[in-house]
């Protein structure tokens, strides 16, 4: 009979121990993996059996995340390929309706995000004893930092090598509305994230039975979280 080892029993892929990193454990939808970090797990004072538990929510609540990724990642994807179309159309003018359809899809990977973060807390991983709620950060790293950010990097060499052997200014100018049109799409991210971000908060505290000073404590990570990036 062939043994469990950790990875099976925990279905995890990575078990780390990394104080610098302030998350519990994450997915990462690039490499399809889920990363445990035992350095944030366990508190003065706190039982074996109560510290086997949050590792089994924890483990419930990546999955979850990695099933919705499963079944939406063909959606996500589409969503993204739209995206850097419409980011094209606007910025060309090309179509009257591409800003408005930018903005719209823009919004529906919002939503789909949300529904992830919702979903994962929603399958029995709801005692874990730090919710750790980060719709914000998925945004900018899953969309901003990584989609988005590639697309604008691939304008911006097209613009330079259109305009290299002709006007100065008028390169500039391109590259201003270029620079505008990024800030305005960055700033509706963060933006509607926010808002997802304060209405999972709210999800997430009433299934865990939060008391008016646990979830002040939330919403106060959550201002900073807001104020440092809007």
């Amino acid at each position: 009979m062939e043994l469990l080892n950790w990875r099976d029993i925990l279905k995890v892929d990575n078990v780390v121990f990394d104080p610098k990193r302030k998350a519990t454990a994450w997915y990462d939808p690039q490499k399809d993996e889920i990363t445990l970090n035992l350095s944030r797990l366990g508190i003065e004072g706190e039982d074996e059996e109560s510290i086997v538990m949050n590792i089994e929510q924890i483990a419930t609540h990546e999955n979850a995340h990695r099933a919705v990724r499963y079944v939406m990642g063909d959606a996500f994807k589409k969503l993204v390929d739209k995206i850097g179309q419409a980011i094209v159309d606007v910025f060309n003018q090309e179509r009257e309706t591409a800003g408005t359809e930018l903005f719209e899809l823009m919004d529906s990977i919002v939503k789909i995000l949300s529904m992830d973060e919702a979903y994962a807390y929603s399958t029995g991983a709801t005692v874990r004893q730090q919710p750790e709620i980060n719709i914000m950060e998925s945004v900018v790293g899953t969309l901003m930092d990584d989609a988005i950010d590639k697309i604008f990097r691939g304008m911006e060499k097209d613009i330079s090598e259109f305009f290299k052997d002709k006007s100065p200014l008028a390169l500039m100018v391109q590259l201003q509305r270029l620079k505008g049109l990024y800030d305005t799409i960055r700033k509706h991210l963060l933006t509607e994230s926010a808002r997802a971000e304060a209405a999972v908060l709210d999800f997430v505290s009433d299934m865990n039975n939060l008391t008016e000073e646990e979830k002040d404590k939330y919403v106060q990570r959550f201002m900073r979280k807001v104020g440092n990036t809007l």
